[in-house]
């Protein structure tokens, strides 16, 4: 028999064989399915526990929510400029406002309608309804709404406020509002009141970029600027209630929503 066959032979298993500190052999084996499971839902938990830990999670109540959707006259623009006269050709134009609408309609599929009450304010006065479980009306009233006018996003902010009972509000505009100053003004008071606001700015002009990540900070919601639109309708969901957790707890946001920025 040759050497190196022999030397083939006579070699041990290998059997992953470690020697502790203390100078004992353990020979290994593989983990199981269920203890590698088990391992994978700690790293998940110890992840979010770290995301905890920085400041990643934070409480947002709810209860009784406030959409407030810009309708100005530039929501009638496409998501990107230099498509629209391709995208009329071939019938297949959508608005800021379109697609607006149809991330209202994938929010309210995210909330539920026994402990989620959800009301609307557009700016300019358009589309309203104080909060309720009455979902039909709202997405009803948001289809009506037609771009036109400025951008008097502290009148709708300014109504609610002093009118209606509400824990949470979600700004949506593609622009700058006609007072600005008044605008942070009012996130001041729903600070003291406890009414977080998220900020979502849309598309390409940077001119309300600030205001609105300044309105988030104040209050304690998120920004997200989206200068893709399309990827605002379809991601916007991960602002309701039903998967806000999955964003708070995922390494990646930006990714995750196909946004410009994300600040939670």
């Amino acid at each position: 028999m040759a050497d190196d066959t022999k030397d083939k032979l006579n070699k041990p298993l290998d059997l992953n064989v470690k020697t502790t500190p203390e100078g004992l052999t353990q020979f290994g084996v593989k983990p199981s399915i269920h203890s590698r499971i088990a391992s994978a839902a700690a790293k998940r938990e110890e992840q979010a526990k770290l995301v905890n830990s920085v400041g990643g999670s934070k409480f947002i109540n709810f209860s009784r929510i406030f959409i407030f959707p810009d309708a100005s006259g530039s929501m009638d623009g496409a998501a990107v400029e230099s498509e629209r006269s391709y995208a009329r050709s071939k019938g297949t134009f959508e608005t800021k406002l379109d697609l607006l609408k149809k991330a209202v309609d994938s929010y309210l599929q995210n909330c539920n309608c026994a402990i989620n009450l959800v009301g609307v304010a557009s700016f300019p006065e358009g589309a309203f309804a104080s909060p309720s479980s009455d979902y039909t009306t709202l997405r009803q009233l948001v289809n009506t709404l037609t771009p036109d006018g400025s951008t008097p996003m502290a009148d709708a902010m300014g109504y609610c406020f002093e009118s209606e009972q509400f824990s949470h509000g979600v700004l949506i505009s593609d622009g700058c509002p006609d007072n600005g100053p008044e605008v942070l003004s009012l996130a001041e008071q729903y600070k003291m009141k406890k009414i977080t606001i998220d900020a979502v700015h849309i598309g390409n002009d940077r001119s309300g970029e600030s205001l609105m990540k300044r309105v988030a900070e104040i209050t304690g919601g998120a920004y997200i600027k989206f200068t893709d639109v399309s990827s605002f309708a379809k991601a916007f969901q991960f602002l309701a209630p039903a998967k806000r957790g999955f964003l708070q707890a995922h390494n990646n946001p930006v990714a995750l929503l196909g946004a410009a920025e994300v600040k939670l």
